[in-house]
């Protein structure tokens, strides 16, 4: 238990000793008054309606403090009325001295007995609020049986001259000076009223913080003086009997409530304060003036420059901090009325800033060094490709080259039409390999351009060059390229060369027509596609596979996945390949990277 705590539960002990000391002289200045006079109502009247008035005063003015003290709408309200019965008890008590009619007498009597019923039922509406925070349907179905109950026994006291069931008295010449006795329908009163109060200490110490237990039997102590002070007084021990049993109910339960408050058992805003208050933070409330209303235990003060910066704030939440302390940080929170200014040290955030920004700065450095890195490796990989182009197409014509040599030599003679036609294909396939030659060089050419690069408009340029040679030896040749990418010569490169292997294949068909589609394929960034397809009137594979097993060998030299399917009269290439000039990945037939 902390200091706080502690004193409060001095301050509660020391306030309920000077409690049970007033209780002490209540009941001994009543029994003095009532046995040394003749007529109790008259002689005792003057000196109680005194003591009633100033307790009046008092527990009105108490109950002023507890609208500023309890925080709690709906506790508050409840101590609120419990204040209004006890005025309520202390002024019907004041009514009851002056009459002396049997019936005023017996009604200002049994109106007792309100206060009685419904200030337990108040506490127990205090302790059900405070305990059950998560089912308010349960809290309201238990409060509302509880209060349906309460008035039925209350009912049951203000009626009983027509049944005589709670208290069994002679009506004529009543002066309520003990000549009655207790019914049952009393005993069943007294019984609820303990069932409140003990469900209120149940529920209390079920839900209650361990810093709290001594406060609670504190109250229990407090409380069980109650019950005894009662019990002695329903069996007419002579001295409290004949005390005033409503000053000192009163006083007593003035006392319970008091303490229900001064020790947190009830929320309060000194609770709150203490919370504030204890707070491991440096944290501050500022009034509009610029003074410092509230702070916590380890709050610093604030210099006249930080102050107002904090004034000037009026909306949103705002941090700042000053060159001459950039160790501190000030958040700024407006309220209502005020500012809250939390200041935080930020000597490891100004550390950990410092750290980060060295760490930064050897990241960019190793940054750069990495991006020099990549341009040398860059560069150096397409050095290494280009002269790989450059021995791949100098072997490339050099065996073309060969290849038209032999085909010049061994061509057929013009005796008859049969070798006519021959010579005009085998001449056809010459030229077809001159130009493959032209195209195949002007890769080398344009790789020491600017844009050494394809885009769609010089691949097309390439596509429509080779269809018009197929065109000028009737075969008809079409081709559409869509790709949004610029394609490097190497890539172009190899897709040249199985179109041309393709086209040659062609030559062994039959009126052939050639279709060729060139396109980024969808689900791959980095991936071309290139679909030829070849239909003829030939009714059966050509004879000559010669032009189809080189197309075959073309592919296989490739980095390229590839699928050639042939029937009768037609044939279809799709050919998968890389379209950067970074360093190659193997390729695979669904698109992706192996």
């Amino acid at each position: 238990m902390g200091a706080l705590a502690k004193r409060n539960l001095l301050v509660a002990a020391a306030v309920t000793v000077a409690a049970a000391l007033c209780l002490g002289v209540f009941c001994a200045l009543d029994s003095h008054m009532l046995l040394s006079q003749e007529t109790p109502h008259g002689i005792s009247s003057s000196t109680v309606s005194g003591i009633i008035m100033v307790l009046c005063s008092l527990i009105t003015a108490w109950g002023g403090s507890i609208y500023f003290r309890c925080s709690d709408k709906v506790i508050r309200r409840c101590l609120l009325e419990l204040v209004g019965l006890l005025v309520f008890w202390l002024l019907v008590s004041l009514l009851k001295y002056c009459s002396v009619s049997a019936a005023a007498i017996t009604l200002y009597w049994y109106l007792f007995y309100a206060p009685m019923i419904f200030s337990p039922l108040l506490f127990f509406s205090c302790v059900l609020h405070a305990t059950i925070k998560g089912n308010r349907k349960l809290e309201r179905t238990i409060q509302a049986v509880a209060s349906v109950v309460s008035a039925l026994m209350f009912l049951m006291v203000l009626t009983n001259n027509f049944h005589f069931f709670v208290f069994d008295f002679t009506y004529e010449g009543f002066t309520n000076q003990g000549e009655y006795t207790y019914g049952p329908g009393y005993f069943i009163v007294l019984g609820w009223v303990l069932v409140l109060a003990a469900a209120s200490f149940v529920l209390f110490g079920i839900n209650a913080r361990h810093n709290l237990i001594p406060a609670l039997l504190l109250i229990a102590g407090v409380f069980a003086l109650l019950v005894v002070y009662g019990a002695l007084y329903i069996s007419r021990f002579e001295p409290l009997f004949a005390s005033n049993i409503t000053l000192d109910y009163t006083l007593i339960i003035f006392v319970i409530a008091e303490l229900c408050l001064r020790l947190k058992i009830l929320p309060t805003y000194s609770s709150f304060r203490d919370i504030f208050q204890s707070l491991p933070l440096d944290t501050k409330i500022v009034d509009k003036r610029g003074t410092i209303v509230l702070g916590t235990s380890t709050a610093e003060p604030l210099s006249p420059a930080v102050l107002q910066r904090c004034l000037e704030v009026k909306q949103g939440q705002q941090t700042f901090s000053f060159s001459d302390k950039p160790t501190k940080r000030f958040r700024v929170f407006p309220l209502n009325g005020g500012t809250v200014v939390l200041t935080e040290d930020a000597t490891p955030l100004v550390k950990t800033q410092q750290s980060l920004e060295r760490l930064q700065k050897k990241l960019q450095m190793q940054n750069k060094l990495l991006q020099q890195d990549g341009a040398m490796k860059s560069q150096l990989f397409r050095q290494k490709r280009k002269r790989q182009l450059y021995t791949e197409i100098r072997a490339t014509l050099s065996a073309t080259v060969e290849d038209i040599g032999a085909r010049i030599e061994n061509l057929p003679g013009q005796g008859t039409p049969e070798e006519a036609e021959m010579r005009r294909r085998e001449l056809l396939k010459i030229k077809m390999l001159v130009a493959y030659c032209k195209r195949k060089g002007s890769l080398i050419l344009n790789k020491s351009d600017a844009n050494p690069d394809f885009n769609r408009e010089r691949i097309l340029l390439v596509t429509n060059e080779t269809a018009s040679d197929l065109r000028a030896a009737n075969i008809e040749c079409a081709s559409l390229v869509e790709t949004n990418y610029d394609l490097p010569a190497e890539t172009v490169s190899i897709l040249y060369d199985c179109f041309y292997d393709f086209c040659m294949a062609s030559f062994d068909y039959e009126n052939p027509v050639i279709m060729l589609y060139l396109h980024d394929k969808a689900d791959s960034d980095n991936i071309v596609e290139m679909k030829i397809a070849l239909e003829s009137d030939s009714e059966e594979e050509p004879a000559n596979q010669s032009a189809r097993e080189k197309l075959l060998e073309t592919l296989a030299q490739h980095n390229v996945a590839y699928s050639l399917v042939s029937d009768k009269g037609s044939l279809n290439l799709t050919v998968l390949a890389q379209k950067s000039a970074t360093e190659p990945t193997p390729v695979n037939w669904e698109g992706g990277l192996r």
